[in-house]
């Protein structure tokens, strides 16, 4: 690129214009205004712009092709920022979720305990109950038949449970008719 401008050391820090045509070669900004003064703050300011461009040495295509760059990459970080805020309010309602998922289970877990260990007391026999196989993490509505056998109740038929039987507990009261 051919600059406009050239830096000459002068002790005073002046831009000059570099003139191809004439022998002498280089003008001060205000030797080209013909020092008028009212516009010399605005002279001074757009020759120092032009020359700190001028020190990029970039084209200005290639000014134009990073500028399209800078929009390209501002838009795909705006789309990502999008995207990401969806993911957040997804990742934030799934947090809500699960925090009333582990309230509700705090409240299920708080309520009082009704299992009773079949150490402590066992129900009548032949009377349908709650009962709890700890092995494999069963829970079944069955009856005692004797002392240590234990029947749970499937499509109209009583099946024997193989597992041990830890805890029982009465059935809950049916609803009410409404």
């Amino acid at each position: 690129m051919d600059r406009l401008t050239i830096r000459i050391d002068d002790g005073l820090d002046n831009i000059y214009f570099a003139v191809a045509s004439d022998p002498d070669g280089a003008y001060n900004i205000h030797d080209l205004a013909q020092y008028r003064t009212e516009n010399e703050d605005l002279l001074t300011d757009i020759a120092n712009r032009l020359a700190a461009y001028e020190d990029t040495d970039l084209e200005p295509e290639e000014i134009h092709q990073m500028r399209r760059q800078w929009r390209d990459t501002e838009k795909h970080l705006r789309d990502n920022c999008i995207h990401l805020r969806t993911e957040l309010e997804q990742v934030k309602a799934e947090r809500d979720a699960a925090v009333e998922e582990l309230r509700a289970i705090d409240n299920w877990n708080s309520r009082p305990d009704n299992w009773i260990p079949v150490t402590d007391r066992l129900p009548e026999k032949l009377h349908a109950v709650l009962v709890r196989c700890p092995e494999h993490m069963n829970t079944y509505c069955a009856s005692l038949h004797d002392d240590d056998s234990w029947y749970y109740f499937t499509q109209g038929r009583s099946m024997a449970i193989w597992e041990k039987v830890t805890h029982w507990m009465p059935l809950p009261e049916p609803p009410m008719e409404g």
